[in-house]
């Protein structure tokens, strides 16, 4: 795909000059910055038997902001996946791999096993449950190491207008490092999509909508601030998708991201407004 658009914070950071008595360098401050993606992604299924597959998937992803260099983004995703289905049963197992640069330097590498459960319910729904095992290792500070691990479930349901999709999650981060804890965090999380049924539309336009809340609390006092860290976050994203010819398609999307956090510093929004063109093949 290729894009591009508009990003109100590329830093996640606050609007504010000064935390009480300190004011911020400009650095340490809501940045913004029109920007350009790009990315590809192949994937490669291997039938084993009639039942089970092994799936490959291989992608990069590319953001460059034209304001501001030092939080272009550029991501390299692996994951090997194996797939067995029964009659109205389904489970796959895997290991992930994600390594992400900041500004062309290393920032952050992320090692997952991943597994899920997805049963058909019914005609009309589908219901999930996965566990996630993972080792977070960053190349900014051994501080910011962790072993992370989540639980999720889910529910699928199609009705006349389209598919409805609820997701909850909940799980934590352990720092390894003495003296880190106040990095560590409890996390919990609820998501739900909506997307409508494109064949009410000519089987061209395919418009989505996401809702989804987050919470996060540290396990232990910043060290500076004296205070426990406890973020809650908001999401809404709305998007539309077009078909056009066999392969091609054009996708648009806005977001508002808000984030409210115990230490002000981490209080930011996000406005994020993109559109990019995909072929498929």
């Amino acid at each position: 795909y290729l894009g591009g658009g508009y990003d109100s914070n590329i830093n996640n950071a606050t609007d504010a000059n000064a935390i009480g008595i300190f004011q911020l360098p400009e650095s340490a401050r809501e940045t913004s910055s029109p920007f350009n993606s790009f990315g590809i992604t192949g994937l490669y299924q291997a039938p084993i038997d009639q039942q089970t597959q092994l799936v490959t998937r291989m992608g990069t992803r590319h953001k460059y902001n034209y304001e501001q260099s030092d939080y272009n983004l550029d991501t390299l995703n692996v994951d090997v996946m194996g797939l067995h289905q029964w009659d109205k049963l389904a489970f796959k197992l895997g290991y992930g791999y994600s390594h992400t640069l900041l500004d062309n330097k290393d920032y952050q590498r992320v090692q997952q096993l991943v597994s899920e459960v997805r049963m058909a319910a019914g005609s009309n729904i589908a219901l999930s449950a996965g566990f996630m095992a993972g080792n977070r290792a960053s190349f900014a500070s051994d501080l910011l190491d962790a072993i992370q691990l989540m639980g999720n479930v889910g529910a699928d349901y199609r009705a006349g207008y389209g598919t409805h999709q609820l997701g909850l999650l909940a799980g934590s981060e352990n720092t390894r490092e003495p003296g880190a804890s106040h990095n560590g965090k409890k996390f919990k999380g609820a998501s739900y999509r909506f997307s409508l049924d494109k064949a009410l539309l000519g089987n061209k336009w395919s418009p989505y909508m996401l809702l989804s809340w987050f919470a996060a609390k540290h396990k232990a006092d910043h060290p500076f601030f004296g205070l426990r860290r406890d973020d809650k976050s908001l999401q809404l994203l709305l998007g539309v998708n077009y078909q056009f010819g066999k392969n091609w398609q054009w996708v648009a999307e806005a977001s508002k991201v808000s984030n409210s956090s115990s230490l002000d510093i981490y209080d930011y929004s996000r406005q994020l407004f993109e559109t990019r063109v995909q072929y498929t093949f």
